[in-house]
């Protein structure tokens, strides 16, 4: 049996952000995975709702490519960027930061954690990793598994507790340069970075893959859990400086 840390009366709320014109069917899986770690899940687009709503921590969800120019690289022709969230995320991102809430990164999220670190990312993983096959069709992707090694020293290690994992595969770019401050916790055995992180914070995390998919293991539950608790650190730590 799963016991869960928090009474639904003490949920601190987890702000989990959108596309801009359509909800993203991976939100459910994730605020389903928020709700069952203790946390309430809000939904986050930059037209709803307020600028800076009231959370105690920060999901950067999966999604659209991020515009390359703000990782000095060409956009690609034809291809619809969602330039109103990539505003909204980098701005709730800084304020993330500076308010020191926690932060986890999903796919995109984590490419945004680290563009928003002056990081690069490779664009096309079959000219960058050109012996990795990975699939590209959604049913494919959904069941296909990879191995991914696991750094000791990280704070993801400290979480799910192993050094070494398999996860999905659902995304088309990857992290190239490491963005400033951060360090990586994960990769594949081509040297393709699966997770980063930001070791001068409480909480600010970002992972390749999708953990809202894996919740059936206990090595993402247990991801869910630590960030939903430290959600709950910064809330009663916001409440102990206001009393």
């Amino acid at each position: 049996m799963i016991s869960w840390p928090f009474r639904q009366t003490s949920r601190p709320v987890i702000g989990i952000t959108q596309p801009s014109r359509f909800t993203n069917p991976d939100f459910l899986a994730v605020a389903c995975a928020v709700w069952l770690a203790g946390g309430r899940p809000r939904i986050l687009t930059h037209r709803y709702p307020d600028p800076f709503p009231e959370i105690h921590g920060l999901i950067l969800g999966g999604g659209r490519d991020i515009f390359p120019p703000f990782f000095r690289e060409i956009r690609k022709k034809g291809y619809q960027y969602d330039f109103d969230r990539d505003a909204m995320e980098m701005t709730y991102l800084g304020y993330a930061e500076t308010h020191a809430l926690p932060v986890l990164g999903i796919c995109r999220g984590a490419q945004l954690i680290n563009v928003f670190h002056n990081g690069t990312l490779h664009m096309k993983l079959k000219a960058s990793f050109r012996h990795s096959h990975y699939p590209s069709h959604p049913l494919r992707q959904a069941v296909f598994r990879k191995p991914i090694q696991i750094s000791t020293a990280s704070m993801l290690h400290r979480i799910i507790k192993t050094s070494s994992c398999r996860v999905n595969s659902l995304h088309s770019q990857a992290i190239n340069e490491v963005g400033d401050g951060l360090v990586v916790a994960a990769r594949e055995s081509n040297g393709m970075i699966q997770a980063i992180e930001d070791p001068s914070a409480d909480f600010l995390l970002g992972v390749q893959f999708h953990p809202e998919l894996l919740i059936h293991r206990r090595p993402f539950r247990r991801l869910f859990g630590s960030f939903v608790a430290a959600a709950a650190r910064f809330r009663d730590q916001q409440h102990f400086r206001v009393s």
